[in-house]
């Protein structure tokens, strides 16, 4: 009897279905996830790109304010590293490097 139907076919069918149904929502979600994802790295990419810009003001600002002259050695450098300078002795210090 070739023309017998298998019922049992059916129904495993119908499961794989179902489950291709959930891998396609399941797609569809991580779709969406990703388009999300990539529009925040376009956004940070932005960003980071406007902090570089803003940097580069703010270290060309620093170097118009200091001498060309302003020079620290090896060994200072070491000092102020090892003891640590606050913002506001450092800036003491200026005015009174300027005059040396």
């Amino acid at each position: 009897m070739p023309n017998e139907v298998d019922l049992a076919q059916k129904l495993e069918l119908r499961d794989n279905l179902e489950r291709l149904q959930q891998l396609e929502a399941e797609r569809q979600q991580w779709k969406q996830v990703c388009k999300e994802v990539t529009e925040e790295r376009d956004r940070l990419r932005a960003e980071v790109a406007k902090l570089r810009s803003e940097r580069d003001q703010y270290l060309k600002s620093l170097y118009a304010l200091i001498p060309s002259q302003f020079t620290f050695d090896e060994q200072e450098l070491l000092t102020l590293e090892q003891n640590g300078l606050t913002l506001d002795q450092i800036m003491e210090q200026l005015p009174t490097a300027r005059g040396a």
